[in-house]
């Protein structure tokens, strides 16, 4: 049998006990030293008496958890494989496809016990955010993001609308952030939701015409929809869909990558076969005012 291991607490009170034992210090001296009550130093006098040095140590020790996935190596095997990369949280949710069911923050302090994950540093926010609107259609987001979503060395575009009071959020995928896109993203809106009371867009001239006196096709689409156009001076204004950029640039570019999707069409079918109504399961919340903003086409 090997040494006993005892941790620096145990040493001291297994050396307070001798002295004890040793008729140099009183039960009631030691109680102090060790911070414990007289009865907490009695029993455990009485179990160092009869157990010696492993009646000090914690009855657990140099035995594996029973909280310990039994599925641990198979799970490794499986993201080191086909998940690399991906979040402790993400990684959790296609685990469970797999068949095997972890908390993501088990699969995380795992990843990172073996060297898969590093920790992330927690940022503090840039500044206050706003007050998100009160009612579902009161005011969406719209914003294009640029990004190899194919991972092949070409940027295409994933046009987002995002709700501003519930995160709720649609996408499309076209090859750039045209008009085309924007209209067929909007027009799909429309149909799902009905008519939203104000579009927030970035200063891109497919939003909005950089002449003091011209309108862009949006603009003037919008204005016969009465759809306000509130235009947006900074990233951060508009934070709710650049973070929801954020969220597809990790959750849809990973799910591409499984399912070997190189195309647009494709793209845009992984899209609509669920991974939207997914995310908007996923990260929606309730607006503060439950009836709809939004008006009948």
């Amino acid at each position: 049998m090997g040494a006993m291991i005892m941790s620096d607490k145990e040493r001291l009170r297994k050396a307070l006990l001798e002295m004890v034992k040793q008729k140099k210090l009183t039960l009631v001296q030691a109680a102090i030293q060790c911070e414990m009550s007289y009865r907490q130093i009695l029993r455990l006098y009485q179990r160092y008496e009869a157990e010696g040095d492993a009646g000090l140590t914690h009855k657990s020790r140099g035995r594996q958890s029973n909280k310990i996935n039994p599925h641990q190596e198979a799970i490794i095997a499986l993201y080191t494989s086909k998940y690399e990369g991906f979040g402790p949280t993400l990684a959790s949710e296609y685990l469970e496809k797999d068949g095997y069911e972890i908390d993501h923050e088990t699969l995380r302090r795992l990843l990172l016990s073996k060297g898969f994950w590093k920790r992330q540093r927690k940022r503090s926010p840039y500044r206050q955010r706003r007050e998100p609107k009160a009612q579902f259609g009161e005011l969406v987001q719209i914003d294009g993001s640029i990004h190899d979503w194919f991972e092949i060395g070409k940027h295409s575009c994933l046009l987002n609308m995002v709700d501003d009071a519930t995160s709720k959020t649609l996408a499309m995928l076209d090859s750039g952030e045209t008009t085309r896109i924007v209209f067929l993203a909007l027009w799909r809106w429309i149909k799902l939701y009905g008519i939203p009371l104000g579009l927030y867009v970035d200063l891109k001239t497919v939003y909005v015409s950089p002449k003091i006196t011209g309108f862009s096709h949006l603009q003037v689409a919008c204005k016969k929809l009465g759809i306000r156009i509130i235009k947006a001076r900074s990233p951060q204004a508009k934070g709710r869909v650049e973070r929801n950029h954020a969220v597809y640039q990790d959750r849809f570019v990973k799910d591409l990558r499984l399912q070997n999707v190189k195309t647009i069409e494709g793209g845009n079918a992984i899209l609509e076969g669920g991974i939207i109504d997914h995310l908007n399961q996923k990260f929606e919340k309730p607006a503060k005012n439950p009836v709809s903003a939004h008006r009948p086409l």
